[in-house]
């Protein structure tokens, strides 16, 4: 707790937020996105990340950035990174997925993402320029971190059971999960696997025991930190949810959905100043991914009064999602409460 209390505090210097602006909230989190599934379709998700250059000096000028995504070898889409390194590639499918990195037109490296049937995708990259360009495609990459290495039967019921849960037969994608932990208990991938099944499967109680299985074996376990917490959001266990996603804001304090989701817990305790700064905070690391967080910092700003706050995040979000559906709606308030 004493990492986070600290970057809260610099945070709260750093926004320089009036004392009273968010020091209560309403209880409706109006999240963009339901807890646990996607807005529009189920087997996409957005996918996003950072990539991280080295070996260029500082007096170099930023290299051009490109990320693509292939679904079963075809281009899915193809997107700029931003000059911090960030990047958001929207409707991506869930499985059989590869993300490829070009910097200034010559690609550096392809990840294989794992696939995930909740919440949206991330992958982050570290290219290391000083190697050359012809280095080996993974030395630049981070490696997907947290895989487990089970036997090859139950490697075989793994990717059986994400099927089913895929085609969103979870009754039998957690029954196929449980045989799974019942011969390999260690299996903290497959336990935190089968609490996503329960909790699709509107199963509350089997999935917070569950995802609690994951973390015994490993508590620094991210994946199982992170829905644990929405699930415990979703069940209106706010207080309870702090913790959980505060671990999960001290295990990678770069992940914006821990970020994301400690901001609705502490909006949901009557913290909202300490929310208002992780949104901030995310919006930094993911400018597109966590628009809607601009959304959500100009309900509160009205809420407490201050008009020229809220239209000035309205303001910011437009220059993001420019053709948002309540485009009008946001350019009417501008208008009424920016100063000319």
């Amino acid at each position: 707790m004493k990492k986070l209390g600290t970057f809260l505090l610099i945070g709260f210097a750093a926004v320089s937020l009036q004392n009273s602006a968010f020091a209560q909230s309403s209880n409706d989190t109006g999240l963009p996105i339901a807890i646990g599934q996607n807005s529009t379709d189920r087997n996409k998700a957005n996918l996003y990340g950072k990539v991280i250059i080295q070996g260029i000096e500082a007096s170099q000028r930023k290299p051009i950035i490109f990320v693509s995504a292939f679904y079963n070898g075809v281009l899915v889409d193809r997107r700029q990174a931003y000059d911090n390194g960030s990047y958001l590639i929207p409707g991506v499918p869930r499985e059989n997925v590869i993300v490829s990195v070009e910097v200034d037109g010559v690609e550096y490296g392809r990840q294989i993402l794992q696939s995930s049937i909740m919440g949206n995708l991330q992958q982050d990259f570290t290219i290391n320029l000083a190697q050359g360009k012809n280095t080996n495609q993974k030395s630049g990459i981070i490696s997907a971190k947290d895989l487990y290495r089970r036997s090859e039967e139950n490697e075989k019921n793994f990717e059986k059971a994400r099927s089913a849960a895929k085609d969103k037969k979870f009754d039998k994608a957690a029954s196929m999960f449980l045989q799974i932990v019942e011969t390999d208990p260690k299996d903290f991938v497959a336990w935190t696997e089968l609490g996503t099944a329960y909790f699709q499967a509107e199963k509350y109680d089997e999935a917070e025991k569950t995802y609690q299985k994951a973390l015994d074996q490993k508590p620094d376990y991210l994946v199982a930190l992170l829905n644990l917490g929405k699930l415990l959001l979703n069940q209106k266990h706010a207080d309870q949810a702090i913790p959980v996603l505060t671990k999960a804001v001290e295990t990678d304090p770069q992940n914006v959905d821990s970020l994301h989701y400690l901001g609705e817990a502490y909006l949901e305790t009557k913290q909202g100043n300490n929310a208002a700064i992780l949104f901030y905070e995310a919006l930094r690391l993911a400018p597109l991914a966590k628009a809607e967080l601009h959304l959500r910092l100009a309900r509160l700003y009205h809420a407490k009064g201050y008009k020229n706050k809220a239209a000035e995040e309205y303001k910011q979000f437009l220059k993001k999602i420019p053709n948002h559906a309540d485009k009008e709606k946001m350019e009417n308030y501008i208008r009424e409460n920016l100063p000319k």
